[in-house]
């Protein structure tokens, strides 16, 4: 049942992060500053970054609990997952690399130590002001981010917030 809801919640957040990069959810009030791009490095995941690869994987946080190819409607697969406690990481299936993290442990923290459990105010000090955006009760944070060079990719990072404290987060490629 926990992970059920885990699972859920996870879902929830990827649904409110296709709003928000769909324009159905809009971005800050007037009068706040337009968020910063956040360097695509500053988000490898303990030291495992977005596009590594499963044997990185592996190197930076152990062997998973499972890596399961997911198949679609069709029959067909369509990308790779890998499971561990409070972590999935979505990798592409011919490339195998990672495309999306979806956490919800506070074992799993991005380059500057933001993770589940810090607080609002500490995500704003190392990150910079985020977007932010609200669906019923549960209110969110998102952050563009930057390749190499500094120019816009399509990638987000989302957290989602209780009391002003971190409950998951994802990082999605879009």
């Amino acid at each position: 049942m926990k992970q059920r809801r885990k699972d859920a919640q996870i879902t929830l957040g990827f649904i409110m992060v296709c709003m928000l990069v769909s324009g159905l959810l809009v971005a800050p009030k007037s009068g706040r500053t337009e968020p910063k791009l956040i360097p695509i490095s500053e988000c490898a995941l303990n030291g495992f970054p977005l596009g590594g690869t499963v044997e990185e994987m592996r190197e930076a946080l152990g062997e998973p609990e499972s890596i399961t190819d997911v198949m679609t409607s069709g029959n067909e697969y369509s990308h790779l997952e890998s499971q561990y406690d409070g972590l999935r990481i979505v990798f592409s299936l011919h490339g195998r690399t990672a495309l999306n993290y979806y956490v919800t442990s506070d074992e799993y923290r991005l380059r500057s130590g933001v993770g589940v459990g810090s607080t609002r105010q500490e995500i704003e000090s190392a990150l910079g002001p985020p977007l932010y955006f609200k669906s019923g009760d549960v209110r969110y944070m998102a952050y563009h981010l930057a390749g190499s060079d500094g120019r816009p990719i399509p990638v987000q990072l989302t957290i989602r917030l209780d009391r002003n404290n971190v409950v998951e987060f994802s990082l999605i490629s879009r």
